[in-house]
């Protein structure tokens, strides 16, 4: 299957693949297990991490700010306010504060399945449905009070509406939508994490290979033209990045670390072992 025959495959009409109902169905399978499968860990005992925002939502309930001891909370202040929410609603516990990213996870969970049935198989969107809601790591961020699970669901949201934005056939009203929506999920993403960036331009990359393999004859056509012009100027393109990341402090920032992170600082493929053990 050629990469141009696999994107018309996915983007086009299909009997294989299932309608809204099938595809709702699987979705709301996968958030139900999610659900069921952290209903036995959800009262585990507070962790660190997580008393931060139980803390300042405490603090938001009292004086509408996050405030904590004699300071203000204010990294991923949505989050803390939809602790805050859940507190008031439901009662002071750490459960209900972890209900926030328990509802991202599940919702997460849906959006997912219940895209990649409708654009590729009911069979693929039930294998994603399965393994999402059952892997370790998603149960645990599940029931843990911090913002991983709603970071994800603006990210695979904006992911999702960034890659329609693309297909063929779409006014550019319907485009512009979709676009602006992505962003507006990203920027969202950002609010939670600074690492979001890294993310966009994942996507950025991602979009940018599929153009190129789906135009590659062109794209071959028009640098075999001139490629010293195409060389000289990616590699300017390159350290023009480099120079800008290196003025705006972009470097440091994303190699800085708190100190009981110092010792890991330097290890490029923690994450990558750390998703590999769990």
């Amino acid at each position: 299957m050629t990469d141009t025959y696999a994107r018309e495959w996915i983007t086009s009409p299909s009997p294989g693949r299932r309608g809204w109902g099938a595809s709702i169905a699987i979705g709301l399978l996968g958030a139900t297990l999610l659900c069921l499968f952290a209903r036995g860990i959800i009262a585990h005992r507070p962790m660190y991490d997580e008393l931060l925002h139980v803390l300042s939502a405490r603090g938001v309930m009292q004086t509408g700010e996050p405030v904590m001891a004699d300071g203000i909370y204010g990294r991923a202040e949505l989050f803390t306010r939809l602790v805050a929410a859940s507190m008031t609603a439901f009662g002071d516990s750490l459960v209900v504060a972890r209900l926030p990213a328990l509802l991202s996870g599940g919702l997460l969970v849906l959006l997912v399945s219940v895209w990649t049935t409708r654009r590729v198989w009911w069979v693929a969107g039930l294998c994603v449905a399965l393994l999402l809601s059952s892997l370790p790591v998603s149960v645990s961020v599940a029931v843990f009070a911090r913002f991983y699970t709603l970071h994800a669901l603006f990210v695979a949201l904006g992911m999702i509406l960034a890659y329609e934005a693309t297909i063929s056939g779409r006014t550019m009203r319907n485009r512009t939508v979709l676009a602006a929506g992505g962003m507006a999920c990203f920027l969202a993403a950002l609010h939670l994490q600074e690492t979001t960036a890294i993310a966009a331009m994942a996507g950025v990359a991602a979009l940018s290979g599929l153009f190129i393999v789906e135009r590659w004859d062109d794209v071959r056509r028009i640098v075999s033209k001139r490629p010293l012009m195409w060389l000289v100027g990616s590699a300017a393109l390159v350290a023009m990045g480099i120079f800008v990341a290196w003025r705006l402090g972009l470097l440091e920032r994303f190699q800085s670390t708190a100190l009981w992170a110092a010792g890991q600082a330097g290890r490029a493929s923690y994450y990558l072992k750390w998703l590999a053990e769990v």
